[in-house]
């Protein structure tokens, strides 16, 4: 029987990916970079560092990749992260989930900030209870470690 259930949060459980991929088109045009939407929604999973190699050269990127990626984290936490709305059904997903005595874990290679967020605006804080958050899956291997991260976390977590 499965006894716990791990999710990946943007593009899963919160309709996020075309704002990422509006913020990340924004943010390029500010450093005089055009990309084509479709180009970068494309891309969209990756963390900075494996996003922006695709589209700038190394020596752009050592003289103003950080400050673009800050840039674009500041641009989506103001414009974008408000217009994040959960997929529908989320909500009856996991109280389906717990009612079946499954455990849930989240994991995401979001930033903190975003994800607090996502938690701080659900209007029913008890829907939280159960859950656990595994940050810091930006990359392929961090993913396998986040992956035995949330079930160790899931199988420790009492309702």
């Amino acid at each position: 029987m499965i006894k716990a259930v791990i999710f990946d949060v943007d593009g899963t459980l919160v309709d996020s990916v075309n704002l990422h991929a509006k913020a990340w088109q924004v943010a390029f045009e500010k450093f005089d970079k055009e990309v084509s939407f479709e180009a970068i929604r494309r891309q969209i999973g990756k963390g900075a560092d494996q996003l922006l190699p695709v589209f700038f050269l190394d020596d752009e990127l050592r003289r103003f990749g950080r400050e673009l990626d800050e840039y674009r984290g500041e641009l989506f936490r103001a414009e974008y992260l408000p217009q994040v709305k959960p997929f529908a059904k989320v909500r009856e997903l996991f109280e389906r989930l717990r009612r079946d005595g499954r455990k849930i874990a989240l994991a995401s290679s979001a930033k903190e900030d975003e994800l607090d967020e996502y938690k701080k605006n659900r209007s029913d804080r008890r829907s939280n209870r159960g859950r656990h958050f595994v940050r810091g899956c930006r990359t392929i291997q961090a993913a396998s470690r986040c992956f035995r991260s949330g079930a160790r976390k899931a199988r420790r977590f009492r309702s």
